[in-house]
């Protein structure tokens, strides 16, 4: 027969080893998140810098159309 401090240790210590099992699984997929939003923040941050490359670009053609319908003596429609 278990006395009545055996029956309290298992009545807290498994749950407690139970929930500390838990905080270990979180902790391990936390990491996988943690890894992950990194790396779209990354390409969030490269895209950023692909979407201002591609708006100076566009400018630059924007700057020449300009010069061409000057040189031409276009009129804006």
């Amino acid at each position: 027969m278990r006395d009545k401090s055996e029956d309290i240790d298992s009545l807290i210590l498994e749950p407690l080893r139970a929930i500390w099992s838990g905080i270990g699984q979180i902790k391990g997929e936390l990491s996988t998140v943690k890894q992950r939003i990194t790396s779209v923040e990354t390409q969030v941050a490269q895209l950023h810098l692909d979407n201002a490359i591609v708006h100076a670009r566009i400018d630059g053609i924007h700057k020449r159309l300009d010069r061409i319908g000057r040189r031409l003596d276009l009129t804006p429609v």
